[in-house]
């Protein structure tokens, strides 16, 4: 046989293959490059976030089906059920071929709580750290909710809120005061029974806002959002040289920054 007539047979059974193959993928609507992407079910969840929530609070919210195709999974709908809790910030979601996702989170950290009534039931809130906005805890340690001192405030509604309730502005000045009271004086802290915002005032020029910090022993130590660490310097002479903690004092006001008002008992 020819060598010219082997080379079209070749070609014609080549040609018939390929026919076989494109009438395939055609009838499965499919290419051959998407068929092992498109089909591999999802094995695995890879996430991270900023604060408490864990792998096995993720996966129950989630309640992703068992051996579902990662190309049947929503990720824009995954991530609307995961911001329907208030806890979460915001929510990164992405398929990685061929058979995982990966989640990044930020959540919201809580500063103060406090507790509302709700059908007749009581609710604990929290204070967001960064933005003073409310939300209800998902997923946090029993140790953590523990430790977070007690406020009160009055409800107001607002749209932008991820509860619809207004929460605390101007929150920097009153979250570097209980960092620093948590960091740089845990005795003071840890004696926090209350911490309330009824005189606070965040606008500038309000000379008569006030943070209340009510302690366990009776006492109230107050400050003012203005010059805060000048107001710790004073509160670090009377706790360690004037040994506050048993002085027969109702009330410290510190907001005078250049002198310390003492009302007793």
């Amino acid at each position: 046989m020819k060598v010219k007539d082997v080379a079209k047979k070749s070609l014609c059974v080549t040609i018939f293959i390929a026919g076989i193959l494109a009438l395939y993928f055609f009838e499965k609507n499919v290419t051959p490059k998407q068929l092992p992407r498109n089909t591999l079910p999802l094995r695995s969840l890879r996430f991270s976030s900023d604060g408490t929530i864990t792998g096995r609070w993720l996966a129950k919210a989630l309640a992703i089906k068992k051996n579902v195709l990662l190309s049947e999974i929503d990720v824009f709908a995954l991530k609307k059920r995961l911001l329907e809790f208030s806890q979460i910030r915001d929510a990164c979601i992405e398929k990685q071929f061929p058979n995982s996702i990966s989640i990044k989170m930020n959540e919201r950290h809580p500063l103060l709580k406090f507790v509302i009534k709700n059908n007749g039931r009581e609710e604990l809130l929290f204070v967001d750290s960064q933005d003073g906005s409310i939300f209800m805890a998902a997923c946090m340690p029993k140790s953590l909710i523990l430790a977070t001192p007690y406020t009160e405030l009055k409800l107001e509604k607002s749209k932008k809120s991820p509860l619809g309730i207004r929460g605390v502005e101007g929150i920097k000045a009153v979250e570097h005061l209980i960092k620093t009271l948590r960091i740089e004086y845990p005795e003071i802290y840890g004696q926090i029974r209350k911490f309330s915002l009824k005189k606070y005032d965040h606008r500038s020029g309000a000379t008569w806002s006030r943070m209340e910090v009510f302690l366990k022993n009776g006492q109230i130590i107050e400050f003012s959002p203005r010059d805060i660490d000048v107001q710790l310097l004073n509160l670090d002479y009377l706790m360690h040289e004037r040994d506050l903690a048993h002085m027969n004092i109702k009330k410290v006001d510190l907001a005078k920054i250049n002198s310390v008002i003492i009302e007793n008992r």
